[in-house]
């Protein structure tokens, strides 16, 4: 039962991730004059590849540096431009926030 719970919690996680994952479209088109043109979105990808690689493989000393190259890809991410965050009513935040929060305490907690 237990696993149960914990499967509808995962479940929960990604259909709260999903539906405010509905108004964020991401871009290539964005003109670039300069020479540095994809500087911002390589190096997203890269600091966020290392901070997961981090995050999952390192000791606990240095998972706080994993955190921080996450945290600095997604910064880099919006840096870029090449996001576009549609408008989102606050019924559809809070419903995919409650989605989120409610299906990570089913997951860690595994009781409803």
């Amino acid at each position: 039962m237990k696993t149960l719970i914990q499967l509808l919690g995962v479940g929960l996680m990604v259909y709260g991730i999903y539906f405010l994952g509905q108004n964020i479209f991401f871009t290539t088109r964005v003109p670039y004059y300069y020479w540095y043109s994809g500087i911002a979105a390589t190096g997203s990808a890269i600091s966020m590849l290392l901070g997961m690689m981090t995050v999952a493989f390192a000791g606990n000393e240095l998972k706080t540096i994993g955190w921080f190259l996450i945290g600095l890809g997604v910064a880099l991410i919006f840096i870029s431009g090449r996001i576009v965050l549609q408008p989102t009513s606050l019924w559809e935040f809070f419903l995919g926030f409650v989605c989120i929060i409610g299906g990570y305490k089913m997951f860690t907690l595994k009781r409803i």
